[in-house]
């Protein structure tokens, strides 16, 4: 599989989908005016990645900022990584949250109460 890198835009995140490292990481806001299309590239991607259980996959969210539309898809990448570990699949996910604002934890422990998968809610400070 070859590497997918997407670089942030103003309301765009980093996206660093790194199969050589097994790491998958989404970076900043994510406010596209279609989630759907910004997305599909990035979902096709994790669709065909986490076929091979035989992974040992980190993942790292940073998200800053996301509107509606780009929460549905957070969910559905969750819900990807879910069906992976319950398929025996390997991973662990930090879900990096601005230290100094309580609505950023909260939104983490919402999106993540479900989810049996190993993670980490990881204070950062805003730069």
């Amino acid at each position: 599989m070859k590497p997918l890198k997407i670089s942030k835009t103003r309301s765009t995140p980093e996206i660093n989908l790194d199969p050589v490292n097994n790491l998958i990481q989404i970076m900043g806001e994510s406010y596209p005016e279609n989630a759907g299309i910004f997305y599909h590239e990035v979902m096709n991607w994790l669709t065909e990645y986490f076929k091979d259980k035989n992974r040992k996959i980190t993942v790292e969210l940073k998200i800053t900022y996301l509107n509606t539309s780009s929460s549905k898809i957070v969910t559905e990448i969750l819900e990807m990584i879910q069906d992976f570990h319950n398929n025996n699949g390997n991973i662990f996910l930090n879900w990096y949250y601005e230290e100094d604002d309580e609505d950023s934890l909260d939104n983490g422990e919402i999106f993540l109460e479900e989810h049996t998968f190993p993670y980490k809610l990881v204070p950062f400070l805003d730069e």
